[in-house]
């Protein structure tokens, strides 16, 4: 029987006299956290353990001036609230935390995968700041999917919401007119917009039928529709959702609207700028 000892305690040593091959069977080194993952080193004899879980933090701040900036001296933090994480596959809780005196929340031992954070609306009255700059987050308090890696420290993820009494509408207009093509297949419409003090955040353009949104930085967007069907479009501020007006129409058609005189008796007159006609009898 031939030495089967290869100078490490933590192996299990036998001679397998079927194969006539000497057998170091190793140590089972699950620790039983899901967070590392487990290997044997056989040179240096030892369990290893990598961590593979990651982590997601960041900020809930109040956004006091709308600029999509944590404006240091001048914003203030959002103590007390609820974080979500939300596996972005199946949209099921993960992990629940609130945030601390300084707005800022933390999720650890999150396993590899994707994921979102959502933001619970505070008490306070103010509205969601849509990720842009500093601010994360959607009209609904959600992030964008965040994927983890193995060990990811993923900072940052953080949550701007503007009070409603630092938001101005009262200069917002949006407006909607439709010409036809030439064809009458077809119409544009056109949506004019200004006033709601946008910045850099731009207009919102909300398709309503379809939930396609498109951001302008100009004051005007021009859509073609097939002549027949109407148009159902909402026009907001981006990050200012009380700036906003709805757009619709429920039928627009373009067929040919002027009245035809068949067998007409009579004699076309114009005066001035005028044009009519004068029946016989």
């Amino acid at each position: 029987m031939p030495d089967v000892d290869d100078g490490c305690d933590l192996t299990t040593d036998s001679f397998d006299t079927d194969n006539c091959v000497i057998v170091n069977q190793a140590p089972d080194c699950d620790d039983g956290n899901d967070c590392t993952i487990d290997s044997f080193n056989e040179t240096l004899c030892i369990c290893e353990y990598e961590t593979a879980c990651g982590s997601i933090s960041g900020t809930a701040f109040v956004d006091n001036n709308g600029n999509n900036l944590f404006d240091d001296g001048s914003d203030g933090f959002l103590p007390d609230m609820m974080v979500l994480l939300v596996d972005a596959t199946n949209d099921e809780i993960v992990d629940t935390v609130f945030t601390d005196a300084n707005g800022a929340y933390l999720f650890t031992e999150i396993a590899v995968g994707s994921y979102y954070v959502v933001f619970e609306l505070p008490s306070t009255p103010v509205i969601p700041n849509m990720g842009i700059n500093d601010s994360d987050i959607n009209a609904n308090g959600e992030t964008e999917v965040i994927v983890v890696g193995v060990g990811a420290t993923m900072s940052g993820t953080n949550a701007g919401f503007v009070p409603l009494n630092s938001i101005e509408c009262n200069d917002f207009i949006a407006l909607s007119s439709v010409v036809c093509a030439d064809d009458n297949a077809t119409y544009s419409l056109i949506i004019s917009v200004s006033g709601g003090s946008p910045e850099d955040g731009g207009y919102l353009i909300t398709d309503n039928t379809t939930g396609f949104s498109t951001v302008i930085f100009n004051n005007t967007i021009l859509v073609t529709i097939l002549a027949g069907n109407g148009y159902d479009y909402t026009v907001s501020v981006v990050n200012h959702p009380l700036c906003s007006e709805n757009l619709s129409e429920t039928l627009v058609d373009c067929s040919v609207t002027a009245v035809e005189l068949l067998n007409f008796e009579g004699e076309v007159k114009d005066e001035g700028n005028m044009l009519y006609w004068q029946t016989v009898g």
